[in-house]
């Protein structure tokens, strides 16, 4: 199954009330006058009555927001009458009213529970995302896929094509290709673009150069399919004719072909680069979002001395989360890097950055969020410590030679933070890490060295470790070396690497 987002889901929290009954009052024994005493009728002890469960709703719960998710609905209204794959309008609705990019499946859930469509599509493909051949046939597959029907049965072309690939894998559903290619073929009367090229691609009508010369191929890139022409583009021959195909995707309104473009001049012309980035955007894609979100936070001074003025980290943060929900997984790596140090105008917030972490490990699986993921289970950083499996993500980050995983491995083991202390293990995952060309892992061994160093020998091999790392980084090892050492509180260990040294 395609993703088109991801999404973490916000538990609401319970608080509940039982007030206790007050004590029946004892009888007086005291005698009162025949005058003054009247006979009280007999009570019945009365049953206390307890307080339902109070379910406290989280700030960015759409019940907080009614008039924003009036709007919101709208939106998602529209998306399924025009068949649109793209959420993004629907996601900068919630962003706008929550600055929450966590709370998005809150609404998409009540929207599905309303019927939309749309939503019924998104919380569907959360539970298909990357489903494995053995849970075809799991009880919250079949779930998910019934979900996915429904959307399909209100003739939304993104939710037919999709059950229409899940009958044709018998993923939570009987197999059936032959049903599976009259139910796209019934998506395709839409005139979607999406799942017009889905259908070409389906029945082999894109696999060489020379298909783009077939009638229903050549009919549909006349209607303006830009798709087509995006996907044939590596196919063409000479690079020439590989870029003449991109720029007519461009013209068509491809938001992917006009991002490459955009990457193809980032080197030679930035500002022609800048150009082609911005109109990327506004053809909602991802990767542009993300590449421009960075520009706003961090701008390069070649890019600013030709296009002038770039800096907004308010807006490029904001890029970078709607970024993240179209599933753009470097932009989840960048905004845990925020939260956890509060950067940019985020509030340090370790639970977030651990989602996003896990989000993005599990999008992108690049050995720098598994690194970073793993550390923050095996210490317990923003999530509840697992050290069994943040050690198996370490030693699988560490597998494929990330030298920070590595690192992070040396100190783990020379502390005996959760395993036996293993200084001569410890030596190697951290020589192993410097010889990967990361010359803080000289600096890490010269400083756990430091901590115990106490004859002339042993110092000496701290001098030793600067003097490398200082080879490799002049003039800032040992001045990155004293900072952490006079670290308030001692010094630790990132989740991620530091990246500016």
């Amino acid at each position: 199954m395609k993703l088109s987002s991801l999404v973490v889901l916000l538990s609401a929290l319970s608080l509940v009330c039982a007030p206790v009954a007050d004590a029946a009052p004892k009888k007086s024994k005291q005698k009162t006058s025949k005058k003054t005493a009247t006979k009280k009728p007999d009570k019945k002890a009365e049953t206390p009555v307890v307080a339902p469960p109070k379910k406290e709703i989280a700030p960015g719960d759409p019940a907080n927001h009614p008039e924003a998710y009036a709007k919101f609905a709208q939106l998602m209204d529209a998306i399924h009458q025009k068949n649109l794959y793209d959420l993004s309008p629907a996601y900068l609705a919630v962003l706008a009213a929550t600055n929450d990019e966590f709370c998005i499946e809150a609404w998409m859930q009540k929207a599905a529970d309303e019927g939309k469509a749309a939503a019924q599509l998104f919380m569907a493909q959360r539970d298909l995302f990357r489903v494995p051949p053995e849970r075809y046939d799991a009880e919250e597959t079949k779930k998910a896929v019934a979900l996915l029907k429904k959307a399909s049965d209100q003739q939304y072309a993104p939710a037919m094509q999709e059950y229409s690939q899940c009958m044709r894998l018998g993923i939570g559903t009987f197999k059936n290709p032959a049903g599976a290619d009259r139910l796209l073929q019934s998506a395709c009367r839409s005139g979607c673009f999406e799942t017009r090229f889905d259908w070409l691609l389906k029945t082999n009508r894109l696999d060489k150069y020379e298909d783009l010369q077939r009638p229903e191929v050549k009919s549909e890139i006349e209607r303006g399919n830009h798709h087509i022409l995006h996907h044939m583009s590596p196919m063409a021959p000479g690079n020439e004719a590989i870029i003449a195909m991109l720029m007519q995707a461009a013209n068509k309104g491809n938001g992917k072909a006009l991002y490459e473009i955009s990457e193809l001049f980032a080197a030679s012309d930035i500002a022609k680069s800048y150009q082609y980035l911005r109109l990327a955007t506004r053809q909602r894609n991802a990767d542009a979002m993300y590449r421009l979100g960075m520009y706003m936070i961090e701008p390069p001074a070649k890019l600013e001395l030709n296009v002038g003025p770039v800096l907004n980290p308010t807006q490029g943060v904001i890029f970078l989360k709607l970024a993240a929900l179209m599933g753009e997984p470097n932009s989840r790596k960048q905004l845990a890097k925020m939260y956890l140090q509060g950067l940019h105008g985020l509030e340090k917030n370790p639970q977030k950055a651990y989602r996003h972490t896990a989000l993005g490990a599990a999008i992108l699986g690049d050995a720098e969020l598994l690194t970073a993921q793993g550390y923050m289970l095996y210490q317990g950083i923003g999530t509840p410590a697992n050290q069994e499996k943040g050690l198996e993500l370490l030693d699988l980050a560490a597998s494929h030679r990330f030298p920070y995983a590595k690192t992070l491995l040396g100190v783990i083991y020379y502390k005996g933070i959760g395993v036996k202390a293993d200084a001569s293990l410890a030596k190697i995952h951290l020589e192993d890490a410097a010889t990967m060309n990361y010359p803080l892992a000289f600096i890490y061994l010269a400083l756990l060295l430091d901590e115990t160093a106490t004859t002339d020998q042993e110092k000496a091999k701290v001098r030793y470790y600067l003097d490398h790392a200082e080879r490799a980084i002049p003039g800032k090892a040992k001045a990155i070396f004293n900072n952490l050492k006079n670290t308030p509180g001692g010094w630790s260990m990132p989740p991620y690497t530091l990246e500016k040294f």
